[in-house]
């Protein structure tokens, strides 16, 4: 597949950002050069944020870049347990919906 830029026109004349920093790769020498700047500047600016039960976190990723930290699963009821939903602007063009509900199925993996 081609390549695809991190930064693009956004919404209301803003950029948007797309990036992954596991799976982001540069074509070239000056794109692994602004990569390794990026990831500096990310690794140097981050806050960290620790939640507690009852806490609602609100991301806008237009506007940030996020992650979580790594832990190690023990599957016994104790884990963190996180919920994902998703705000669009519209619904025009997804086709995967009943009238105003998107139908997209996920599946849960586990690891083995």
């Amino acid at each position: 597949t081609d390549p695809l830029p991190i930064v693009t026109d956004g919404r209301a004349g803003r950029a948007a950002f797309t990036y992954d920093g596991e799976l982001t790769v540069g074509i070239d020498a000056g794109a692994k050069t602004a990569l390794a700047e990026l990831a500096n500047a990310l690794a140097t600016e981050h806050i960290s944020l620790v939640l507690e039960a009852g806490d609602l976190l609100i991301i806008d990723n237009h506007r940030a870049v996020h992650g979580r930290s790594p832990f190690r699963a023990q599957f016994d009821g104790t884990d963190r347990w996180l919920q994902r939903t998703f705000v669009i602007e519209s619904l025009d063009g997804i086709e995967d919906r009943r009238d105003h509900i998107i139908t997209t199925e996920f599946t849960a993996t586990r690891p083995h």
